[in-house]
């Protein structure tokens, strides 16, 4: 009898085990099921079910919306989720998003802002820019351009070589003396290979022009009418700062 209790003990807590460690699948995958009703600041627009449909067929768990109507007025909206897990948030309007890639656009709509204003030439050497001094692991690095990095096409390629920028601390841009160390995976110029990091050297550059964070160049530059903090950059836990947690490709 005492066997059994403890063959029957065991099971139960191996069973418990496989709960706890595929419970934040199970629970993510349901919440996506789960209505994701609109929350708007004045009164729902008619189509707002119909894009809220949408966002669930593509995957999304939750997102936000503003819109202008013809009389001026702007409405927020927001629906699904900020954060899935054991405890998940509601999406809210107040909530910060990541702009993740479309920072790239930022990024170069500045750079080229500054090539008009004659401050920066795309022909520029990236280690000129960042005062990166030789020795270099491959001599390459030293021919990287603005105009490069702009069009990626400086020699990175994260289908051969590790993104640094997808690390919990890269190195880029806080220690661009680690430039030096890089080796290329192409000649810069030779071919266009998507690259964070490239976006991130450029940023750099940036920063460096003008003497401050990127974050605060692009509110001086693009984003005043906005107010103050409304883009900055963050570099740290998502949670617990009012920040929706990202949710990329199927995860």
């Amino acid at each position: 009898m005492r066997a059994a209790m403890a063959r029957g003990g065991r099971l139960f807590g191996a069973i418990s085990v496989v709960v706890l460690m595929t419970a934040p699948w199970w629970w993510s995958f349901g919440l996506r099921l789960w209505p994701m009703a609109p929350n708007c600041d004045r009164a729902s627009p008619a189509w707002i079910d119909s894009l809220v449909g949408l966002a669930q067929q593509s995957g999304y768990p939750g997102f936000q919306l503003a819109y202008r109507q013809r009389n001026g007025q702007i409405t927020h909206c927001a629906a699904g989720w900020a954060s899935l897990g054991f405890l998940p948030q509601r999406m809210h309007g107040d909530h910060r998003m990541m702009y993740a890639s479309l920072s790239k656009t930022f990024t170069s709509v500045v750079a080229l802002q500054m090539v008009a204003e004659g401050r920066l030439s795309l022909t520029d050497r990236l280690v000129d820019r960042l005062g990166v001094q030789a020795p270099f692991a491959d001599p390459r690095v030293a021919r990287i351009t603005v105009g490069q990095l702009l069009s990626h096409r400086a020699g990175f390629d994260r289908q051969i070589s590790p993104d640094p920028m997808q690390e919990e601390r890269p190195w880029c841009p806080r220690q661009p003396g680690q430039l030096a160390q890089r080796h290329l995976d192409f000649a810069p110029g030779e071919r266009f290979a998507y690259s964070n990091l490239g976006y991130c050297l450029l940023g750099g550059v940036l920063e460096k022009m003008e003497g401050m964070p990127l974050d605060h160049v692009m509110h001086n530059r693009l984003f005043g009418m906005v107010g103050e903090g409304a883009i900055r950059l963050f570099d740290g836990d998502l949670q617990g700062r009012g920040m929706a947690i990202p949710v990329f490709g199927d995860a």
